[in-house]
């Protein structure tokens, strides 16, 4: 199968949702890919990366990200949020809403700020920390080296 435009693998035979308040908008799978990107700490002085590590996987509107930074070097006097960029495709950010979790290395990141960690925020090609409610996880707050992985998922437009 060798999908062209408007064309994919058609489910249209099967029945739709009939769920309350659901709404079938698609039944052709159009996309898929795998590959590799690169994710970076945006809006921060350059930090000193000795690992930049990313794959993702893309079905449909579906993508899902892995990825790994080390750094050796990171300016922890910057009181911006800790921001996770470089995504290879644009989310839908209208809700500000994604998929995190982290992996097994978060030393970059103290025990007591990974407890407080609770969300992020969603910018469509960044994803932003934060505890609490609205509040955020500043560089400052990390040590300044260490690992971070982590996992993100998210819908395209």
């Amino acid at each position: 199968i060798v999908p062209g435009a408007g064309k994919g693998i058609d489910f249209s035979a099967q029945t739709p949702t009939s769920a309350t308040g659901a709404t079938t908008t698609a039944e052709i799978l159009d996309h898929y890919e795998e590959g590799s990107w690169t994710p970076v700490f945006q809006n921060v002085n350059t930090p000193t990366y000795t690992t930049q590590y990313g794959i993702f996987t893309r079905v449909g509107r579906m993508v899902l990200l892995h990825g790994q930074l080390t750094v050796s070097g990171l300016d922890t006097s910057d009181g911006s949020t800790v921001n996770i960029g470089g995504f290879p495709f644009v989310g839908n950010s209208t809700a500000e809403t994604c998929l995190f979790t982290f992996g097994r290395y978060t030393n970059l990141l103290s025990d007591s700020k990974l407890a407080d960690f609770s969300n992020v925020r969603f910018g469509g090609n960044y994803a932003m920390l934060h505890e609490g409610n609205n509040a955020d996880i500043s560089y400052a707050e990390c040590n300044s080296s260490g690992t971070l992985q982590f996992s993100i998922s998210y819908m395209m437009n």
